[in-house]
Parts: structure tokens; C-alpha cells; sequence
């Protein structure tokens, strides 16, 4: 069984509480990320800054973003622990309605990032190592079925046009059946 610390992100970086939402941004466009976890001074996770909190804020504060603090963030954020399992993970971010959470070692430090996108490339590619060849039908079979569970986790908007943008660019394009 697959488990969570075989497909997370460990290119580490966070906010702290004392940080700005400006900080977080310009995090996110370095790392070409949609969160950024806020953990305390021990490294613990408290939170998570979206994209989507990065606009909101902008938009209802009407502030600078050097001005405003990521206290903002969402707390009381899911984690998961590297040795769960994908099946747990998919069921914690369909359950959450979230894009990707922290994943935390047992004193609850800060140790990767699960998102959509690195489960959607993990089932991609067993898919296509299991079959070896899969037909572009196939291929768009798996790609209906993933933005049917993002458009649940995500309320379904622009869904499909980010799962497209994501095949495009992050999964490998299915192998064609050869003449022998």
C-alpha cells in the first residue's frame, strides 16, 4: 500500500503568525504553490494561507497586503501523517474540501505538503506502469474521474479546465499502442 511520504512535496518553506499576507503571496509565486502552512515558532503547523485567502482579504480589507497579518490563515487545518495511506489522504481532502494540507510527523512539525495534484500524478502513473500501455481513451477516462472527486471537493468550479491545465503540464502523456 501506497503511503503519503512516497508522493508529498518536502521542499519546505512557511509563514509564522507574524508574518504578512504579502510574504505568503510572494511565497506562493516563488514556489508556484496555491498554500503556504504557518507553523509557530517550534515549527508546529497552526494553519494554512491560500490563494483564495490572499484575494479574499485583499478584496473585503481593502489593505496593502504588508498590512495584514496571517493570523488570517485557516487554523484548525487536517493534517496527515507520512505513513498513512493515499486512500486515507484522498478521503481527508474529498472530506475537508481542501486542495492539499500539511503533512506532520507526531510532534506535529511541519515535514510536507499533500495536494490534488501529486495524488492525481501517483494515480496516473501506477495506472500507466500497471498497463504499460494506455490508450488515450483510457487516459481520459482517469482525467473525468479525478475532476468528478475535485469538483466535489471544490464545489466544482473551473475545475475541469485546472484538471486539463494539470494533465498538459504534469502527467505524461499516454503511451499508444505500437505495431509489432
Amino acid at each position: 500500500m501506497t503511503q503519503v511520504r512516497e508522493i508529498m512535496s518536502t521542499a519546505l518553506f512557511s509563514c509564522q503568525l507574524s508574518d504578512s499576507l504579502a510574504d505568503a503571496a510572494r511565497l506562493m509565486r516563488e514556489h508556484a504553490c496555491g498554500c503556504v502552512p504557518v507553523v509557530n515558532r517550534p515549527g508546529r503547523v497552526v494553519g494554512i494561507v491560500t490563494d483564495r485567502d490572499v484575494r479574499l482579504c485583499a478584496y473585503i480589507q481593502r489593505s496593502p497586503l504588508d498590512d495584514i497579518p496571517v493570523q488570517v490563515c485557516s487554523q484548525n487545518v487536517p493534517v496527515c501523517t507520512p505513513e498513512a495511506s493515499l486512500e486515507h489522504a484522498r478521503d481527508l481532502l474529498l472530506a475537508e474540501q481542501v486542495r492539499s494540507f500539511p503533512v506532520t510527523g507526531a510532534d506535529g512539525r511541519l515535514i510536507g505538503v499533500l495536494s490534488w495534484s501529486a495524488l492525481v500524478r501517483h494515480m496516473h502513473s501506477t495506472s500507466v506502469t500497471a498497463n504499460r500501455r494506455v490508450s488515450a481513451r483510457d487516459s481520459s477516462s482517469l482525467v473525468a474521474k479525478v475532476v468528478s472527486l475535485a469538483r466535489a471537493a471544490l464545489g466544482g468550479k473551473g475545475v475541469a479546465k485546472r484538471m486539463r491545465v494539470l494533465r498538459h503540464r504534469s502527467v505524461p502523456r499516454p503511451v499508444e499502442p505500437t505495431a509489432p
